[in-house]
């Protein structure tokens, strides 16, 4: 099986290859180049660390794919290992501190959790990040849920070692704050750990945005209704000299 040139010096090889020959000391042996161990599959490296591998392929850290499939077993508190180890943990897990490829849970009664793949998640599961489908999780607590910040810290404390630069997660924070996973609040709904409303949801203007989108005339028409013209007086000098105003476009304070 043929070596393969890594990405960069400091970016690790895939599962199953190593950084020399074994004949060769860690003293005498290049940092650019990963060789294949006893029963190493097949692997190459991406072209981006976002790129899809290739059918038949898993990814194995940031940089490579390696020859297999995902194992769509659940998993309970311990192994689930990520696609990138730069990906968030599904909710009530974080990332193994001392391994950044691995989420684990301290929850007495954790979720099942898998990795999605390229399918969809099951009906008695939910979504979490795009990544991972999660079941069983009634017995979760908020504060065991809400496992965001270990799991970013892991994740940037790893990422130099794994990667070959010091860097957050690939997904974005939510607005409710990095502790929070999507599937935290299809469970909980909106409150944060110790059950208090989150505040500024923006519910209601979503509601609203969405029923005007759907139907502009009654929205159009509700507007008109929100602004009633004031009876009108008579003209007196005031009145004309505003009318005059209004004629040549400047503002006259007044309308809705």
């Amino acid at each position: 099986m043929n070596t393969i040139k890594k990405p960069s010096s400091n970016s690790g090889c895939p599962t199953g290859w190593r950084d020399r020959p074994k004949d060769v000391s860690m003293t005498k042996a290049g940092y650019d180049t990963c060789y294949p161990d006893k029963g190493a599959k097949k692997a190459y490296v991406r072209k981006t660390q976002s790129e899809a591998c290739a059918p038949g392929y898993i990814g194995s850290g940031a940089y490579y794919c390696v020859e297999g499939s995902v194992t769509y077993t659940a998993s309970t508190a311990g192994a689930l290992i990520k696609a990138n180890p730069l990906d968030r943990c599904p909710v009530g897990y974080f990332t193994v501190p001392s391994d950044g490829n691995a989420c684990t849970s301290t929850a007495a009664n954790p979720p099942k959790v898998r990795r999605k793949g390229d399918g969809e998640c099951g009906p008695d599961e939910i979504d979490d990040w795009g990544l991972y489908c999660v079941s069983d999780y009634g017995q979760l607590t908020r504060k065991d849920a809400a496992k965001g910040y270990p799991d970013y810290n892991a994740i940037y404390q790893n990422s130099y070692r794994l990667t070959g630069k010091q860097q957050g997660a690939r997904q974005a924070d939510l607005p409710e704050g990095k502790e929070y996973t999507p599937a935290y609040f299809t469970i909980f709904g909106r409150v944060d750990r110790d059950g208090n409303p989150i505040p500024g949801s923006g519910a209601q203007a979503a509601t609203s945005v969405v029923g005007a989108a759907a139907n502009p005339a009654s929205a159009a028409e509700a507007a008109v209704k929100q602004c009633v013209p004031k009876p009108k007086k008579k003209k007196g000098l005031g009145g004309l000299l505003k009318e005059a105003a209004s004629e040549l476009g400047v503002p006259t304070g007044e309308g809705c």
